[in-house]
């Protein structure tokens, strides 16, 4: 853990944000609510919220963004779309997000 920590403590400055995604078989086994109480988790230790909850709109994620205490943002989701690459095409999307996301001051 601590070979982590330095490492992602030297990527701080080319580092935007990493995601955690809870795993689509862990998600069936926990309480749909979990996401909201890990949520609720970040604001009762006054972390920063960088962009509040809200569904991406190219992969339908819904997530929010965390600043971490080494300064870069975690994205935490869930409920993104599966790709298969078989069949997979590029699309355009004209907006970022379906709702939420919203900057946090």
């Amino acid at each position: 853990m601590t070979t982590l920590l330095t490492k992602l403590r030297a990527l701080r400055q080319e580092l935007n944000a990493i995601l955690l995604e809870r795993d689509p078989w862990l998600s069936q086994r926990l309480s749909s609510a979990w996401p909201m109480l890990l949520r609720d988790l970040v604001r009762s230790r006054k972390l920063p919220l960088v962009l509040s909850l809200g569904q991406h709109s190219n992969d339908r994620m819904t997530s929010f963004y965390m600043t971490t205490p080494s300064g870069f943002s975690m994205e935490y989701g869930w409920g993104g779309l599966l790709v298969d690459d078989a069949v997979w095409r590029v699309k355009h999307h004209s907006t970022t997000k379906l709702w939420g996301h919203e900057y946090m001051a």
